[in-house]
C-alpha cells in the first residue's frame, strides 16, 4: 500500500473534528468563555467593572462542608410504611368505643399520621381521615401503644408513618 493510500485511508477513519484538532497547532488562548490572567496564568471570571483582572474568589472552609456533609447523611426523621411498623408493634391498647357510636358511623376506619420516637413510644399524633365520633377513642388509644425502636444501621431512629385502625363495631347495636 503507498503513502497516500494509507494517509487517504487514516483521513477517512478519523473524524473529521479529531483530524483538525490534531493538524492544528497548540493555542495558547483557552478554550473556556474566559480570558487568561496575564499576571497568574488563572483563567477565573472577571466582573465587568474589574477592568479585565481577575478577582480572588473564597472557598467555602473544609469544616463547615465537612459537618454539612455529616448532618444531611443523619436524617433526623425516616419514612417507614404502615406494615413495617405494624410489625414492630410491642404494646397495643384496645380503643374503647361508646355504646350507640355504630349507629352514627359509615366506617370504622380511622387513618392516623404518627411520630415514633426513638425510645418506641408515640411522640406524635393527628388525625388524617376517618368518622368524627371515633377519632378521639382511637387517639387515646394509639398515643398508648408502644413500638420496638427502628435501627439505622445499628443507631435506633425517629420514624414518621401512618396508622390505620379500625375497632369492631358490628356488634354495638343501636
Amino acid at each position: 500500500m503507498s503513502r497516500i493510500m494509507a494517509l487517504i485511508l487514516a483521513t477517512c477513519l478519523v473524524s473529521p473534528m479529531v483530524f483538525a484538532q490534531a493538524t492544528q497547532p497548540a493555542s495558547t488562548t483557552p478554550s473556556g468563555p474566559y480570558p487568561i490572567d496575564p499576571s497568574s496564568g488563572s483563567t477565573k471570571p472577571t466582573p465587568a467593572n474589574s477592568g479585565g483582572k481577575s478577582v480572588p474568589v473564597a472557598a467555602p472552609p473544609d469544616a463547615a462542608v465537612a459537618a454539612k456533609a455529616e448532618e444531611s447523611d443523619k436524617p433526623k426523621v425516616i419514612r417507614v410504611s404502615s406494615g413495617v411498623m405494624a410489625g414492630q408493634l410491642l404494646h397495643k391498647v384496645t380503643p374503647f368505643i361508646p355504646k350507640g357510636t355504630a349507629c352514627h358511623v359509615r366506617s370504622d376506619m380511622v387513618v392516623m399520621h404518627a411520630i415514633i420516637g426513638k425510645d418506641g413510644a408515640v411522640r406524635e399524633l393527628s388525625v388524617l381521615s376517618g368518622a368524627e365520633p371515633l377519632r378521639q377513642p382511637y387517639m387515646d388509644a394509639v398515643k398508648q401503644w408502644h413500638y420496638k425502636p427502628y435501627l439505622l444501621n445499628g443507631e435506633p431512629v425517629e420514624v414518621e408513618t401512618s396508622i390505620m385502625i379500625s375497632g369492631n363495631l358490628n356488634g354495638d347495636g343501636c
